[in-house]
Order: structure tokens, then C-alpha cells, then sequence
């Protein structure tokens, strides 16, 4: 089981955003977890997607955010795999997410803003506890992508106090 999550792969130079495959005598990948990911790419040209899930079986792609604004006929998802559990992705790998900056280059630039459409947008189902600044998501109303916009504390489990490091 391999679990990526929380990841900015910016793909601005050229490739993709991420992908599991077999390339040579390697075994054949079985569940990778690909979550809360945000892929960008800002140049131009084909081929581009923001999950590859290229062989393999029972693989995961939830809760991404995929933007690639100058590419042409960019994909979210790249299923070939099988068995794959898909949800809560962006649905157009065009469609502005309004970052805070209209042409990110640093981490902080790919933040969502409280119109982007990625805020709210996530399964809550999947528990990711933080995202890649180190906010605590919000577990009722969690936002798509590397970045959570709906912060939130750790829930307490029954019957213990939350004392705060910070």
C-alpha cells in the first residue's frame, strides 16, 4: 500500500502531474492511494494529466485538484488501471480553482481562495488530518487539493482532553 497525498506536483516543464506503472520487471503496482493532490501545469501541449494510473489494480485517485489552463485537451484522471476508486476530483482540468496568485510559481501561490471552487468540494469520507502547509482540515465541510482553505482542530476522541503544542 503506497499513499501520496498532499502533494503540489507542478508539471509547468513538461510531463505529468503523477502516475503508477510498471516500467520493466518491477512487480505490478496494487493500491496506491493518490489523495489530496494539486497538479498543475502552466506550458502548453498534450498529453497532460493530473493522476495517471497507468496498470495495476484497486488504485485510489480522490479529492485531487487538476488545473492545466494552456494545455490542450488535459485530463484529470488517466485510467487504465483496473479496479480503480475514483471521487471527489476536479471534473475539468481547465476550469480556473482561483489559487491566491493568477500565475503561481511557489507553494503559497496554489492556495485556495474562499471563491475556488475546490473549498467544500471534497468526500469527507477520506480522512486526510492536514494538509501540506500543516493546517488541520476540516472534517465536515474539507476542501479538495494539497491546500485546506476550512481549517479545523482535531476532533477529541471519547473520553480525553486535546491540549494544544502551539
Amino acid at each position: 500500500l503506497i499513499s501520496v497525498r498532499n502533494n503540489l506536483l507542478d508539471a509547468s516543464n513538461g510531463g505529468v502531474g503523477t502516475s503508477i506503472g510498471r516500467r520493466g520487471i518491477e512487480p505490478i503496482p496494487v493500491s496506491t492511494f493518490f489523495d489530496r493532490n494539486t497538479a498543475y501545469k502552466s506550458g502548453t501541449g498534450s498529453d497532460f494529466y493530473g493522476v495517471g494510473l497507468l496498470t495495476g489494480s484497486s488504485h485510489a485517485a480522490r479529492n485531487n485538484l487538476v488545473y492545466a489552463p494552456n494545455a490542450t485537451a488535459p485530463s484529470v484522471i488517466n485510467d487504465s488501471a483496473s479496479l480503480s476508486i475514483l471521487g471527489g476530483n476536479t471534473s475539468n482540468a481547465t476550469t480556473n480553482p482561483l489559487f491566491s496568485s493568477s500565475s503561481p510559481v511557489n507553494p503559497a501561490d496554489f492556495r485556495l481562495t474562499s471563491s475556488s471552487y475546490g473549498v467544500g468540494a471534497a468526500s469527507s469520507l477520506i480522512r486526510v488530518f492536514d494538509d501540506f502547509f500543516g493546517d488541520i482540515r476540516n472534517w465536515t465541510v474539507p476542501d479538495i487539493g494539497f491546500d485546506a482553505f476550512n481549517t479545523s482542530s482535531l476532533p477529541a476522541a471519547a473520553g480525553t482532553t486535546v491540549v494544544s503544542e502551539r
